[in-house]
């Protein structure tokens, strides 16, 4: 896998359109390139700031502790990054209530102070 290393909100574009703008991503990308992922000709989201992000593990390092390690340590960003996400949402309904309660453990989880104790990223997959 590979981990940005500092996924939080500042370092993600998206546009209020949700149809993103054609940019660069991390200051890297050529004018008109186009990042993979794209729905409809336009990437959903652009990482940016890429200068910490590094690969930790492939099909022979997979069940390695200190890659399983690593992929938790990353699960804490992305529990912020999904905190600061739901923090915006407005307009919740009623019966959107227990979905919100599920994404809001997911948080929980992924911020414990224990790294082996965070759920890694096929966890946090299943659960959403």
């Amino acid at each position: 896998g590979i981990t940005h290393g500092d996924m939080y909100a500042h370092n993600i574009l998206v546009p209020k359109s949700g149809a993103t703008e054609e940019a660069a991503v991390g200051g890297a990308a050529g004018q008109g390139s186009k990042p993979q992922g794209q729905q409809g000709g336009r990437p959903a989201a652009i990482l940016s700031d890429l200068g910490a992000a590094f690969f930790y593990c492939d099909e022979r390092t997979k069940s390695d502790e200190t890659s399983r390690l690593v992929e938790r340590i990353e699960a804490l960003a992305f529990g912020h990054f999904l905190g600061e996400l739901v923090s915006i949402c407005r307009g919740w309904e009623d019966s959107e209530t227990k979905r919100l309660m599920e994404v809001g453990k997911i948080v929980t989880d992924c911020r414990v102070a224990r790294v082996a104790d965070r759920p890694g990223f096929d966890e946090v997959v299943a659960r959403l």
